[in-house]
Formats: structure tokens, C-alpha cells, sequence
């Protein structure tokens, strides 16, 4: 354990470390404002300082990274965008795989680890601005083709009547005639006269003798009337009885389908998302590992994987839950340099204070973004950092 408290810049010169917080608060911007991108820059930059080491400047950044990160994670929680349990398998994947990669340090060249971060984070940058821009035209298009379609509305079907037939004006006349609203033709005339002097068939009077009296007929029918009556409301009892026997095993049958229906889509969804646990849990570990080897920070590499993995997923979720990753590998990376590495406290103190403030200001930013804008700008962010992490390679083995 090697702590000191305010021995480094060594000597102190004010204009430098005042550019140095400078490029601290840019950083801490960019950091809450995208989630990723600024803390590639904190230690190169510290590097610049009169005195320091690369050890001591990548202890003294993770320290004060840590009140930012925390932070940082309170306020994606109060804005509804980080969920703990969702994000709890990446922050497990992110603290084993920060130790795994402090271990493989000694065996894994840096140089290598860099190239590789900085390809993955150039890649998803142009995947996301073409994404995003793809999306942007399809909308554009949409709301033409819909201002054309309310500038010129389509013409009113002109309907034509059609003329009646020559057969429906004869029965529309016929039916008049017979309700007396027109005046008949002579032919119409005689034929009703004809009809009307027709002999009715004459009254028999044996036979109406011999049929029964009316008082009869009618004690007749209400008696069978009675019995049929009867007869028919003990076949609909027996009708209902035998419907609700019939009904009872259906309901029970649909009853018992719809709970193995609902069990099934239960099991469906447990099983998804054990399986969606699993792999944020492999992608932490990666993320974290080639962050650690890399000394890049950990939302840099966690971004480009994540999006592989899920290229639909809601940037602002994304960003909180990125958060989350990003605390813990800050935090065990902190740990560790306390232990075994060197970190000037009184420069960590600064940092953390400016860092603080930044970070909160670029998560209010965050929020009032739309996704498409906060896409975009962790495209532009991702292609940048990437590029800067490629040359800064580069100059280092030359």
C-alpha cells in the first residue's frame, strides 16, 4: 500500500493542473451525458502532469472515479432508468472479470487488448449512426407520404342511379291500384266486378249438424292443450338438466387448460430470463476483462458487445445499466490500487470534486434527450474514443 496526499504533481504548477480539471470536467460531461467515452481520457491526460507515473495515475483516477460512479448510479435510479436486479448479473460478470483481468495482466500484452477495444468500439460506433440514420430517413419518408396524402385527398365515387325497369313500374302501379291511390283501367274494373258476383260455395247444414258443439271443441283443446303443456316443460327440465351435466366437465376442462396455459407461459418466461441473465453475466465478465487489460474504461467495451448481443435495446436503459457495470469495476479497480498499486489522495480528492459535479450535469442532459439524438452522439463518442485509443497505442510502442 502506497498513499500520499497531495506529493504529486511534483513540482506543482497551478496552470497545469487547472487545464487537467478542465479536461476532467469535459470527461464527466461526456460521461453522464452518454455513458461512456470521457474516462478513456482521465488517465493519458494525468499522465501530462509533472512526476506522475502511469501506476499512480491509474490509482489516483479509479479513486476519484468512484463518488462520480455512485453518483452517477443514484441518479439513473431516481430517474427510473437503472434496474438493480436486471443489472445485477453484468455487475457480477464486471467484478470477476476485473480481478481476471488484473491476474492476465502479466501474460497478456496491453498493446493487443487496446487494438482490439479500439476496432470493437469503431465498429458499433458506424453501426449505430448507420441504425440511427436509417430510422431517420424511414421517418422523414413516412411523414411526406402522409402530408401528401392529407394535401391531396382522393375524389368522392360518383354514384349514378340506375333508372327503374319497365316490370318494376307495372308492380309499383299494381300495388297502388290495390290500395285505391291510382284510378284502374277498364280491364282492371271488370275483372274485380267479375270476382266480386262470384256465388260463395252454399252452407251445408247436415253436416254442420253433425259436427261437434264450439263449447266442446274448446273443453278439447284446453284439456290437450294442457297435457301437451305439461309434456313440454318436463322435457325442457329434462333438456336443462342434461345441458348443465354436459357444461360442468367443459368449464372444468377449460378451466384446468387455461392454468396449464398460464404455467407454460411461465415457464417460457422463467426460462428466458435465466437465459438473458446468464449471458449479461458472460458479456460483464468480457467487458470488464478487456477493460482491465486494456486500462480503457468499462462502458467503452461494454457498449459494442451489448449492442451485438441486443441491437434493439433502448439506449437509455442501456446507459443505466451500464452505469451499474461501470460502478463496480471502478470500485474493485479502486480496491486493488489501495492495495497493491499507488494513489495520491489529495489529487483523487480534486478530481472526485469536479468529476462529481460534471457528471450530474450530463445526466440532466441525458435526460431531456431523445433516443435518436443520445444514439447518435454514443455513435460520434464511440468512433472517437476509438480512434483516440488506436493512436495512443500506437504512440506508445513507438
Amino acid at each position: 500500500m502506497n498513499l500520499t496526499f497531495f506529493e504529486y504533481p511534483d513540482p506543482f504548477v497551478w496552470w497545469h493542473v487547472l487545464l487537467y480539471l478542465l479536461s476532467v470536467a469535459w470527461g464527466s460531461f461526456i460521461v453522464g451525458c452518454f455513458g461512456v467515452g470521457g474516462g478513456a481520457v482521465f488517465a493519458p491526460l494525468m499522465l501530462f502532469l509533472p512526476g506522475m507515473t502511469p501506476r499512480l495515475a491509474v490509482g489516483t483516477v479509479f479513486l476519484g472515479c468512484v463518488p462520480s460512479s455512485t453518483m452517477r448510479v443514484l441518479q439513473l435510479r431516481r430517474y427510473g432508468l437503472l434496474d438493480v436486479r436486471s443489472a445485477l448479473p453484468l455487475m457480477l460478470g464486471a467484478s470477476a472479470g476485473a480481478l481476471a483481468g488484473q491476474a492476465a495482466l502479466k501474460f497478456v500484452p496491453g498493446a493487443a487488448a487496446a487494438y482490439l477495444v479500439a476496432v470493437v468500439a469503431i465498429w458499433a460506433g458506424v453501426q449505430i449512426q448507420r441504425k440511427v440514420m436509417k430510422e431517420m430517413w424511414s421517418r422523414k419518408s413516412s411523414e411526406a407520404a402522409a402530408t401528401d396524402a392529407s394535401a391531396n385527398p382522393p375524389a368522392p365515387e360518383v354514384v349514378l342511379e340506375e333508372e327503374p325497369c319497365h316490370d318494376s313500374i307495372v308492380q309499383d302501379n299494381n300495388k297502388k291500384a290495390d290500395d285505391g291511390q291510382v284510378p284502374f283501367d277498364e280491364f282492371s274494373k271488370a275483372a274485380i266486378e267479375a270476382n266480386a258476383t262470384r256465388a260463395a260455395p252454399p252452407f251445408d247444414v247436415a253436416s254442420s249438424s253433425s259436427q261437434a258443439a264450439p263449447e266442446d271443441l274448446l273443453e278439447r283443446g284446453e284439456g290437450k292443450g294442457q297435457q301437451l303443456g305439461e309434456g313440454e316443460e318436463q322435457q325442457q327440465q329434462q333438456q336443462q338438466q342434461q345441458q348443465q351435466q354436459q357444461q360442468q366437465p367443459t368449464q372444468s376442462s377449460e378451466g384446468e387448460s387455461r392454468a396449464s396455459d398460464a404455467e407454460l407461459l411461465e415457464a417460457a418466461k422463467l426460462r428466458e430470463q435465466r437465459k438473458e441473465a446468464w449471458m449479461k453475466l458472460v458479456i460483464g465478465f468480457l467487458a470488464a476483462l478487456l477493460s482491465s487489460i486494456s486500462g480503457t474504461g468499462g462502458p467503452l467495451i461494454l457498449f459494442p458487445i451489448y449492442l451485438m448481443w441486443k441491437p434493439d435495446k433502448e439506449m437509455k436503459h442501456l446507459v443505466g445499466e451500464s452505469g451499474g457495470f461501470a460502478l463496480v469495476t471502478v470500485a474493485c479497480s479502486a480496491i486493488g490500487a489501495i492495495l497493491f498499486g499507488e494513489v495520491d489522495v489529495g489529487m483523487a480528492l480534486v478530481f472526485c470534486s469536479v468529476a462529481v459535479v460534471f457528471t450530474v450535469l450530463g445526466g440532466m442532459m441525458m435526460k431531456r434527450m431523445g433516443d435518436s439524438n443520445l444514439k447518435l452522439g454514443i455513435g460520434a463518442v464511440l468512433i472517437l474514443v476509438g480512434c483516440t485509443v488506436a493512436v495512443r497505442t500506437s504512440l506508445s510502442l513507438a
